[in-house]
């Protein structure tokens, strides 16, 4: 996988999490339902530094308050939000040996 399709498996899997909730979430509590749901796998010695970076340059997300809570845009409440089987079988097949 190339890194521009980790971090829109990062993002993706960030969006999914938060639209299920669907209240804004702390950056810990959205890294942590990322590695349990089994959705992205986030690499490295700062995991919640990339997901903030990937969500950051991302239009779907906003940053709420000052502190690390993320949720959904609004103005995107309305649209259709895969659930979270249709996105792991996404990316099952997306790392499946041709």
């Amino acid at each position: 996988m190339t890194e521009q399709t980790d971090r829109r498996l990062i993002a993706d899997a960030a969006f999914n999490v938060l639209s299920e909730v669907g209240e804004p979430l702390q950056l810990s509590e959205i890294l942590t339902r990322i590695q349990s749901s089994g959705l992205a796998t986030i690499a490295g010695q700062t995991p919640q530094l990339i997901i903030s970076r990937v969500m950051s340059r991302d239009e779907r997300f906003e940053r709420r308050g000052t502190g690390n809570q993320w949720s959904v845009r609004k103005e995107l409440g309305d649209i259709d939000i895969p659930t979270t089987r249709e996105v792991l079988v996404a990316v099952t097949k997306s790392i499946a040996p041709s």
